[in-house]
C-alpha cells in the first residue's frame, strides 16, 4: 500500500521477513481470506499476530480507528486502487464497466473480485475454477515474445 510497496521481499509482516509496515497480504490474512497455516499449499506460516499487530500500531492507533475499521479500510483502497485503474483502461478502450463482467485471475484476483466488480458497477462477476493460477497458467501457454524498448 501506498507509495512504497513492501514487495515480495521482505513482504508484508505476516511473511515474518522483516516487513514492517501492514499491507493488503496482513488485511486479506486478518479478514480471514487466507489461511495462516495452509499459505503456500502449506509451505508457509503466515504470522496473523504480527499483522494484527502492525495494523493496530501503524494504522489504527495513529488514525484513532477501531481495530476492523483499520483492516477493512485497506481492503476497501486496494480495491478502490483497483477499480480506478480498470475505470482509466476501459475508458481508453471506449468501454463501459457498467455493461461488462469482471472475470476474477491471480492469486488474490478473488479475494478482491466482489469489491472491485461492486466499484465499478459490472453487472456480473465469473470466478472461474481454479483463479488463484489464471496469471500463471497465462504465462506458461502465451507465445514467446520479446518487445524491445523503443529507441525514442
Amino acid at each position: 500500500m501506498g507509495p512504497e510497496s513492501s514487495g515480495a521481499d521482505p513482504g508484508p509482516i505476516c511473511y515474518a521477513r522483516g516487513g514492517k509496515n501492514p499491507g493488503v497480504t496482513d488485511a486479506d490474512l486478518l479478514l480471514g481470506y487466507l489461511d495462516e497455516k495452509y499459505f503456500l499449499g502449506g509451505e508457509m506460516q503466515l504470522d496473523k499476530e504480527g499483522a494484527r499487530r502492525g495494523v493496530q500500531e501503524k494504522i489504527a492507533d495513529p488514525l484513532g480507528v477501531p481495530f476492523i475499521q483499520a483492516v477493512w479500510g485497506i481492503h476497501d483502497l486496494i480495491n478502490e486502487t483497483m477499480a480506478a485503474a480498470a475505470k482509466t483502461h476501459i475508458a481508453e478502450k471506449g468501454g463501459n464497466p457498467k455493461v461488462a463482467t469482471v472475470i476474477a485471475f491471480g492469486g488474490a484476483g478473488p479475494v478482491h473480485a466482489y469489491g472491485l466488480a461492486r466499484k465499478l458497477g459490472s453487472p456480473e462477476l465469473l470466478v472461474p475454477p481454479n483463479a488463484g493460477v489464471g496469471s500463471a497458467l497465462g504465462f506458461f501457454t502465451a507465445p514467446r515474445a520479446f518487445d524491445p524498448p523503443s529507441q525514442s
